[in-house]
């Protein structure tokens, strides 16, 4: 019983601290094939300088995917056209070789903090550019890429 409370004011926590998403968009990859090429845009607009947020990039692979992680490029034009560039790696499968994520069957989904606990500097739009950073051309077995930016209510 004691366990169950521990896990019921944990939860409550975890709801009361986050008030979900606050933008959220995903691209779905033609023919599961992510081309260097293919530069996936998110324009995120902030009213609000002094809320915090949590900043996400959703994967959705398949076990087709030949790799146990993946590298994005990420770019983000501020609204007074500042540009901030990062390189982002993700995990997705074990060492074993065993998929990380939730999922069943041949799709895998991952979710990876990009940016914690954050304040944005300015109000205006945001645009967040991710590409995929791997050696190849064309990435076979990435079948979504999303952003998601949850709005914290109260930062630890």
């Amino acid at each position: 019983m004691k366990g169950k409370k521990v896990f019921i004011v944990f939860f409550a926590i975890v709801v009361v601290s986050c008030s979900g998403s606050y933008y959220e968009k995903s691209y779905t990859i033609e023919n599961e094939q992510w081309n260097q090429d293919n530069l996936l845009q998110f324009n995120v607009n902030v009213d609000d300088i002094y809320a915090r947020y949590n900043v996400y990039i959703n994967v959705r692979n398949t076990t087709d995917y030949t790799y146990s992680n993946i590298f994005f490029f990420v770019s983000v034009l501020y609204p007074d056209n500042f540009c901030a560039i990062d390189t982002v790696e993700g995990i997705l499968a074990d060492p074993k070789g065993k998929w990380l994520g939730s999922g069943s069957g041949r799709y895998k989904n991952n979710r990876f903090l990009y940016k914690s606990n954050i304040m944005f500097p300015q109000t205006g739009t945001f645009v967040f550019t991710i590409e995929q950073a791997m050696r190849e051309q064309s990435l076979q077995g990435i079948a979504t890429i999303g952003m998601e930016v949850e709005k914290i209510n109260n930062p630890q």
